[in-house]
């Protein structure tokens, strides 16, 4: 009987490679290669520009998003919160990574104020699978 299930355990692994594997818990292993975000001036204002690399993507398609906070300095000297972001649209890998550009939407503020961008730069992979992997940055 034990042998049975043996049997049967290494003809599943042999038939659904990818489901041994999962339960294995063996994840991709994406990698970032010297990917960079720098604040840069748009239209309408500034906003943020990654430069990407990511390996380690196998041939699972993947979608990037990128998100910064920022906030302007009005007359009182509050600073009001703001959100920026920008995202691919779904990237096949070639030879399992992937390289590109995102600029993000304008940062702007009401009032002539300048918004002050950052200091992190989030930027999330998201894989067809569902899930994701997060990288973060300093501008």
């Amino acid at each position: 009987m034990k042998r049975l299930i043996a049997v049967i355990a290494v003809l599943a692994a042999v038939a659904f490679p990818s489901m041994a594997f999962g339960l294995l818990g063996d994840e991709l292993k994406i990698t970032d290669h010297g990917s960079t975000a720098a604040v840069v001036s748009v239209s309408g204002g500034q906003a943020v520009q990654i430069d990407f690399k990511y390996s380690g993507l196998g041939s699972h398609t993947v979608t990037i998003t990128v998100s910064a906070p920022f906030f302007c300095t009005n007359n009182g000297g509050n600073n009001p919160p703001g959100q920026i972001s920008g995202s691919s649209g779904p990237i096949a890998p070639e030879n399992g990574q992937v390289t590109g550009t995102i600029v993000t939407a304008a940062a702007s503020c009401p009032d002539h104020m300048a918004p002050t961008i950052g200091p992190t730069v989030t930027v999330t992979l998201t894989l067809d699978d569902g899930s994701s992997r997060q990288f973060f940055y300093t501008v």
